[in-house]
């Protein structure tokens, strides 16, 4: 069946609901209560993050019709002087007490047929042929090609950042080719973050960091004659500017990893910091688990307080500061 409409007519969409019986055949079956359709036009794709399902993102909703068990339908009139695009039809159902989403596309086709939607994350080229003329009949006599962008999203980081961080070495790059290179970052940043995860603003400072980095690198590993020479004869050795760059790239791929390490563990490390835990004893109802407490005296005469006190053993001495001497061997005074 075509999902397709022209302009300014009414098109009906169906959907079918089921579940698989043991021999994984299709059995239809009514959802727990009637679906809910709602409808997007083609700048909002309600699958993306960055859409608000119940704003302004929202065409229409109503309730489905149901024809017979399991298959349901819905008509909704697509207003006039659309362009040709696929719009968004998004069902939601619940069935045995489980709630599910489909979004399906149909075609609003328009008098401008050909054309395409801008939405997020495109980049546009622009060809001018050179047989192009005016009412007079003079031609460009040459093509004249341009380009742009349009907003990317996700978008974690800004090309003033990236300079800041490179410095001259990608002052000749315009802004749009660096924010291209940080929105490829910026979804590699989405992959390697666990879900389900609240965005703390530890977290998206780290993730700002390893994007810049990520993005720098990218940049900086484009083939160019950037990495200077090196000659030698002999006990003669000679190295012309450049060695530079190599020291930059160590560095920048240092903190790269560092902090993919960090956005990864979705900053419960800190810099520096392994995956590894520091120590681990077994379970608390492990007859084989030792006992805890200060390390340095029996169990239950000090044991860990829930914040700073001057708990000592009896007859033991307590140091009140620590310093060097001058020979450099460690002193305490006491108490």
């Amino acid at each position: 069946m075509a999902r397709e409409i022209a302009n300014g007519e009414t098109i009906t969409l169906y959907a079918e609901f089921y579940e698989l019986d043991t021999s994984g055949n299709k059995v239809l079956k009514d959802p727990d209560s009637t679906p809910v359709v709602s409808i997007y036009n083609a700048f909002n794709d309600p699958r993306g993050s960055s859409i608000d399902l119940e704003a302004d993102a929202l065409v229409y909703q109503d309730t489905a019709t149901q024809i017979t068990t399991g298959i349901y339908s819905y008509s909704y009139d697509v207003p006039d002087d659309q362009i040709t695009a696929y719009w968004f039809d998004r069902w939601e159902a619940t069935i045995d007490s489980v709630d599910g989403v489909a979004v399906m596309q149909f075609l609003v086709i328009g008098d401008d047929e050909g054309t395409t939607p801008l939405g997020d994350n495109f980049v546009v080229q622009i060809i001018l042929d050179s047989t192009i003329s005016d009412d007079e009949g003079n031609t460009l006599e040459e093509d004249y090609e341009f380009w742009f962008t349009t907003e990317f999203d996700p978008m974690y980081s800004d090309p003033t950042l990236l300079r800041l961080y490179v410095g001259n070495w990608v002052s000749q790059i315009p802004d749009e080719t660096l924010m291209l290179m940080l929105y490829e970052s910026s979804k590699l940043a989405d992959d390697i973050t666990p879900t389900g995860k609240t965005k703390d603003s530890y977290y998206k400072n780290a993730r700002t960091r390893f994007v810049t980095y990520d993005a720098a690198l990218r940049l900086l590993s484009i083939p160019v004659n950037q990495g200077g020479k090196t000659k030698s004869l002999g006990d003669l050795y000679v190295r012309l500017e450049g060695a530079s760059f190599i020291d930059l790239l160590s560095k920048l791929l240092t903190e790269r990893d560092e902090w993919f390490r960090i956005v990864n563990a979705y900053t419960t490390i800190a810099p520096g910091e392994s995956y590894d835990p520091v120590y681990a004893v077994k379970g608390h109802y492990d007859p084989d688990r030792r006992k805890m407490g200060r390390g340095w005296d029996e169990v239950g005469l000090n044991d860990v307080p829930a914040a700073n006190a001057k708990h000592i053993k009896e007859g033991r001495r307590l140091y009140s500061y620590y310093y060097k001497n001058r020979s450099g061997t460690a002193s305490s005074d006491t108490d």
